[in-house]
């Protein structure tokens, strides 16, 4: 390769070669450009090199001089190019770094990918109302580009009973987005669901995805009964809000269920701590379940999905609720009883021996059948069948005082 070559090709390359790095370095934020074209011009480099050792001189005459400039130029422009967000000339000229915000409709301080990936599930959360109200009024956008337009299709083909392409919508937002909304999760799996089954669904699901939420949803579908509240609570890595959240809104099923601490025939054996320990959960939560938005993308779900019940409330707390009721049915077995043992020990001595004996050793050796006072008799009971629920206890270590009150005193969360 002759110098004279070098120099004809350059004459006419560097403005070529220059012009194109420019234009490369103003889309910098479209990708790495001017890495593509250093690259690609260093292979074609390389090949012409290998096509000049087996005698195709003449290609490689004609061709590798400019080559070579416009790899140099190229290499040049990825070496002052390389770790700016756009371009060299855009992060220190505004007159370009405006020119991009314009054509590429970016807003001021563009970050690299990774920090959009991050943001971009704020922006989603502040439009969702917006994309609810469209759901309500708009028709399917024919040409989606953006997330949004995406979310709302879904949505929109999903409720209309059109699932292929509620299907497609869900998947193109996902790959858009990678947004790990627990509620989006949901209704996206109830489409691949009704699509191609249950099993079927789980596999799809889970290949968009590793976030927990996907694990949570299949524990729900593959397992049934109050263990099911086991196998959540023994998954890794879900955040402690969430999972006070997930446990009452699995409970709503769960409490229900044949192997579950409650019992509705004979509320006795009922165990209200279980219930308790759920009503603490769900009062962490927040009113409004605002403790657990960050999971969700649409704010309303965290409270509508356990809610979703007779009455509005969850299936445990219309049970809380229920314990006053409880209180007065004590009170009303209690002078029952007490009265029918009077009557009987009206009859003779050895009858009110008997009866008296009966009273003092169910109700307390120092009982008086005629001067008690029946709401003390029945705090203590509740009192004393807590201590059921609590065999590995000795005495005094667990503060049942607490579950009476709650029975006196339900909670008032909803």
């Amino acid at each position: 390769m002759k110098n004279q070559q070098l120099k004809e090709s350059a004459k006419y390359l560097v403005p070529i070669g220059a012009v194109g790095g420019f234009i490369s370095d103003v889309l910098t934020p479209l990708g790495p450009i001017t890495k593509w074209l250093f690259f690609i011009m260093t292979t074609i480099v390389v090949i012409l090199i290998i096509m000049h050792l087996f005698k195709l001189r003449e290609i490689s005459k004609k061709y590798l001089p400019s080559s070579i400039i416009l790899q140099f130029i190229f290499g040049l422009f990825f070496l002052v190019n390389n770790n700016t967000d756009r371009g060299v000339l855009g992060d220190n000229t505004d007159s370009i770094s405006k020119f991009q915000e314009k054509i590429f409709n970016l807003q001021e301080g563009v970050n690299r990918v990774e920090n959009k990936i991050n943001n971009i599930d704020d922006k989603l959360d502040i439009r969702f109302d917006e994309v609810e109200n469209l759901i309500k009024s708009s028709n399917p956008i024919k040409n989606p580009k953006t997330a949004n337009d995406f979310i709302l299709n879904a949505y929109l083909y999903k409720n209309s009973g059109n699932l292929p392409k509620s299907e497609y919508a869900f998947e193109q937002f996902f790959n858009l987005t990678g947004l790990e909304k627990f509620d989006l999760y949901l209704d996206y799996f109830s489409v691949l669901k009704t699509n191609y089954g249950r099993i079927k669904a789980l596999e799809i699901l889970k290949s968009t995805s590793q976030s927990k939420f996907i694990e949570v949803i299949e524990v729900l579908e593959l397992n049934t009964g109050y263990k099911i509240l086991e196998l959540l609570e023994s998954i890794d890595g879900l955040p402690i809000g969430f999972m006070d959240w997930l446990l009452v809104y699995a409970s709503n099923d769960a409490i229900m269920a044949y192997d579950a601490p409650i019992h509705y025939r004979d509320p006795a054996k009922t165990n209200y701590t279980y219930l308790f320990d759920l009503y603490n959960r769900d009062l962490s939560l927040g009113k409004e379940k605002e403790k657990v938005y960050p999971y969700f993308f649409n704010k309303s779900n965290p409270l509508n999905l356990i809610t979703d019940v007779d009455g509005g409330k969850p299936y445990y707390y219309n049970m809380i609720a229920g314990l006053q009721i409880n209180i007065a049915n004590k009170q009303t077995r209690l002078k029952m009883t007490v009265d029918l043992q009077l009557r009987i020990a009206a009859r003779d001595t050895r009858s009110k021996e008997r009866a008296l004996g009966f009273l003092k050793r169910r109700y307390g050796q120092d009982f008086d059948p005629y001067n008690y006072n029946s709401d003390d008799i029945v705090r203590k009971m509740i009192k004393d069948s807590y201590r059921y629920y609590f065999k590995e206890c000795i005495e005094g270590c667990t503060d049942t005082n607490v579950f009476v009150d709650i029975h006196y005193n339900p909670p008032s969360l909803y």
